[in-house]
């Protein structure tokens, strides 16, 4: 965990908005600097915004710059530039946003979840990040994308890895390579694990960006039409309801967003949660012990890495999205019986 020093009074934290992983795990750090008396303010936008305005109504909250990255169901190379240019302009935005925030609130201390453009040279500026080794769908980039994350990531006074330095859960991602002042803090999470009564089969728990969210959910929902589990639906977005009709008689309970102690009771409900290979998700459930099927987000080369390399893990069962139809119905019957 993250330890502040008796100087560092004003405290500005900033989450990256892909998906609400990145803002559920800043959570206990926002809490401890609670704890420990900071005044904190919260720098995010679109639903990671929404996620910390549920948690914390009543600490400062300011929006930064959108950076409106989405996933293609190819990988063509025109579109990966795109995003690739829409990650760059969103770092620019968010550093000249930053400025403007120091200029107001002059805290003594940034951690920034993955933003690299929320620093600044006279404010001690901490950058929490899981990825420092990149994999791009195109292994081409690899190279060129890794000098890029190094650069970026040297450029903060610290980097804080959520991982354990040994058997970490990130395996080759939180390799500290090429990365010059790197500390292991341990995974994160928001969440505690209780002996709760399973009420529910199953959690389906989404997240991430569009269409991928949508196209999870609409195939998780096809599968469930067919089976007899019942189950709560988190759909991790503040977008519209999909129709439930022929489902909504199996479901305990759908929510858009939910706070932490709505996931952490959700989780220990549940007898196996279904979600993406996320990894603050991952923390979460590790932390459980929590049984899940994870299926990555396809063009997301962290989230496929991350399904290969907890292959071997038993708390884990791995599905590709393109199989979803024909192994999830299979594999919740072999969890549940």
């Amino acid at each position: 965990m993250i330890k502040f020093e008796k100087k560092e009074q004003t405290i500005l934290i900033a989450s990256l908005n892909w998906g609400l992983g990145h803002a559920s795990r800043m959570i206990p750090v926002i809490r401890k600097a609670i704890h420990e008396g900071k005044d904190v303010i919260l720098a995010s936008d679109g639903a990671a915004a929404t996620l910390w305005k549920i948690e914390f109504p009543d600490l400062v909250h300011v929006t930064l710059p959108e950076y409106n990255i989405k996933y293609s169901k190819t990988n063509h190379p025109i579109f990966i530039s795109v995003q690739f240019w829409k990650i760059l302009r969103g770092i620019f935005r968010e550093k000249y946003a930053t400025k403007q925030l120091v200029e107001t609130y002059n805290p003594d201390l940034i951690i920034s979840d993955h933003r690299f453009g929320v620093r600044h040279k006279k404010v001690k500026s901490l950058i929490v990040i899981h990825q420092l080794q990149m994999i791009t769908p195109l292994r081409i980039f690899n190279g060129f994308a890794n000098r890029i994350n190094h650069w970026l990531i040297n450029k903060f006074d610290a980097c804080l890895i959520p991982d354990n330095e040994s058997q970490g859960l990130g395996g080759y991602l939180t390799n500290t390579d090429g990365i010059k002042r790197s500390y292991y803090i341990g995974p994160l999470s928001r969440l505690k694990s209780s002996k709760s009564v399973k009420k529910v089969d199953v959690l389906l728990l989404f997240s991430g960006l569009e269409p991928q969210r949508s196209i999870f959910e609409a195939l998780c929902l096809e599968v469930l039409k067919k089976s007899k589990v019942s189950y709560t639906l988190i759909r991790g977005t503040i977008g519209v309801m999909p129709d439930l009709r022929d489902v909504t008689n199996r479901a305990i309970s759908v929510y858009n967003v939910a706070d932490s102690i709505l996931v952490n009771a959700c989780i220990n409900e549940s007898t196996i949660v279904v979600a993406r290979a996320g990894y603050s998700t991952i923390m979460d459930l590790y932390l459980l012990k929590q049984k899940a099927i994870l299926v990555p987000t396809p063009g997301q080369p962290e989230q496929e890495y991350l399904g290969k390399h907890l292959t071997d893990n038993p708390l884990f069962s791995i599905i590709e999205q393109k199989n979803v139809k024909m192994k999830l119905l299979d594999e919740l019957n072999h969890l549940l019986n």
